[in-house]
């Protein structure tokens, strides 16, 4: 049975970034934050947090196990934000495109920060 997701309203400005890269953090974070989103940064095995995802309009996680574990995991915990995929390739695009997993953009790297406020706007409807 697909996801359901929590669509937010754009009004909802504050994102979790999780990624176990520091740069990768720090990168995503300055994107978000010229595209006029506020954000917490977390790495993906501490994503776990459940009340860190608690108010934030999506998710931005990194491809990889790690991070595509820690999103079935939270979804399992009863989390519903919807989760935008940073992915380094095709490959991992169509691993991760379970609907069950909750992943409802992909975003490959490297990207622009127009394709950034593309995916961002595709989540954040309205």
């Amino acid at each position: 049975m697909p996801l359901t997701y929590r669509f937010p309203r754009k009004s909802s400005r504050k994102v979790l970034v999780a990624s176990d890269d520091a740069q990768t953090r720090k990168y995503l974070q300055e994107a978000l934050s010229r595209a006029g989103y506020a954000s917490d940064a977390c790495s993906e095995r501490s994503l776990l947090d459940a009340p860190r995802a608690a108010g934030h309009a999506f998710l931005m996680v990194n491809h990889g196990a790690a991070g595509i574990d820690s999103v079935r995991r939270l979804r399992r915990g009863g989390a519903t934000l919807p989760v935008i995929l940073l992915s380094g390739g095709p490959g991992e695009k169509r691993r991760a495109s379970d609907p069950e997993i909750g992943i409802v953009e992909h975003l490959s790297t490297p990207f622009t920060q127009t394709t950034l406020q593309s995916a961002i706007d595709r989540v954040c409807p309205g």
